[in-house]
C-alpha cells in the first residue's frame, strides 16, 4: 500500500500504510529533503516504515473523467505502489504458493539500499529482477528438490540464499 504523500518529515506515513501487516511502499524518487513528498516513518507504534520504495515520479497513468486525454503524467506513492504489486503478481504467476510473509521478506531482502535512513527508504529500491530470481530460486526449484518442504524449514534454501547474496549472482 502507498506510504502517503505528506512527507518527508518523520512520522508522516499515513493509514493504511502505517499498519505493520501491510507492505508499505514509498516513492524512492520523491525523497528529497526539501521537496520530497513520500511519507516516512516511524509510525505512531514505532514501526519502521516504509518497507521499500519504488519509482513514483512522473509516471504515465489512466485519467478517467479528468479530461479528454486517456492518460496523464502523475507522481506520488500511489504511483509507486503498483510497481510493487506488479512484481508480486509476476512472482505469484511463477510461484503460486508464495505466501504474503515470504513475498514481503523477499521484497525487502532483494531491494537496493539507497544509503538513506531506514525510515525514509525502508530496505531500499525495488529490484524486480532480483526479487523474481529469489522467489523462483528459493520457493520454486528448491521446494521441488526437497519434496515440498517449506522455505523456512529448508536448510538448502537458507544456504542457497546466503551463497547467492555473497556471490552477487542475480
Amino acid at each position: 500500500t502507498a506510504a502517503g504523500n505528506l512527507g518527508p518529515a518523520p512520522g508522516s506515513i499515513t493509514a493504511p500504510g502505517s499498519s505493520r501487516k501491510v507492505i508499505t511502499v514509498g516513492a524512492g524518487d520523491l525523497l528529497e529533503p526539501r521537496r520530497g513528498i513520500s511519507g516516512c516513518g516511524p509510525t505512531r507504534d514505532c514501526v519502521c516504515k516504509p518497507d521499500l520504495v519504488a519509482p513514483g515520479k512522473r509516471l504515465i497513468s489512466c485519467a478517467p473523467g479528468r479530461s479528454r486525454k486517456e492518460y496523464v503524467v502523475k507522481s506520488g506513492t500511489s504511483m509507486a505502489a503498483p510497481r510493487v504489486s506488479g512484481a508480486v503478481a509476476l512472482a505469484l504467476e511463477r510461484v503460486p504458493d508464495l505466501t504474503n510473509v515470504q513475498a514481503k521478506m523477499l521484497l525487502c531482502e532483494s531491494a537496493r539500499d539507497l544509503g538513506l535512513p531506514r525510515n525514509r527508504q525502508g530496505h531500499g529500491m525495488l529490484q524486480t529482477d532480483r526479487f523474481l530470481f529469489f522467489c523462483e530460486a528459493l520457493c520454486g526449484s528448491i521446494k521441488k528438490k526437497n519434496e515440498g518442504k517449506h522455505l523456512s524449514s529448508c536448510k538448502n534454501c537458507v544456504n542457497l540464499w546466503e551463497n547467492t547474496k555473497k556471490s552477487g549472482e542475480f
